[in-house]
């Protein structure tokens, strides 16, 4: 039986050494991508604006959630407000920069089966993941050393994290 996995040699080389510098980004951002008509990728990003980022965006102002994908619907393209720090971008050409030039990439599925092969592209770029264990689970890396796992909001004092 053959898994999912991403090929290192794309991801590895031109991106790394210029992690930060690659997608240019002024602002400390989190990075989410995944077919924006999707259900799954849609109730992510949903849950994820309402419950989860305006807790960050208090501990860390500025703070810029970027919703990186094709095809976004109705309530994703709603959520795209600058001012409010989320950017719907839809369609994105070189979704390497911009998951290389991500502070922290977010996985946070309710809805979840299988891999995951955005959190393994996300790795590959060297981009820290904080995923709901659903996601996670068809990975197989280990919560604490290769990725941060939460299923719930709360906020952490002593790590700065907003996720339970």
């Amino acid at each position: 039986v053959m898994s999912n996995g991403v090929d290192l040699d794309q991801y590895f080389g031109d991106i790394l050494p210029s992690k930060k510098s690659a997608a240019n980004y002024s602002a400390p951002h989190i990075a989410f991508t995944g077919m924006m008509n999707y259900l799954p990728n849609v109730d992510a990003v949903l849950w994820f604006s309402k419950n989860v980022l305006p807790l960050l965006q208090k501990e860390k102002p500025g703070l810029i959630f970027y919703i990186l994908g094709k095809n976004p619907v109705a309530k994703v393209r709603a959520l795209h407000n600058p001012d409010d720090g989320i950017i719907v971008t839809g369609y994105v050409k070189d979704m390497k920069a911009s998951l290389a030039g991500a502070d922290v990439f977010v996985a946070p599925m309710r809805i979840a089966r299988g891999m995951q092969t955005k959190i393994l592209e996300a790795m590959a770029c060297g981009t820290p993941v904080v995923s709901s264990f659903a996601s996670a689970r068809g990975i197989g890396a280990k919560n604490g050393v290769e990725l941060l796992t939460a299923d719930t909001v709360r906020v952490c004092k002593t790590n700065n994290c907003c996720f339970g």
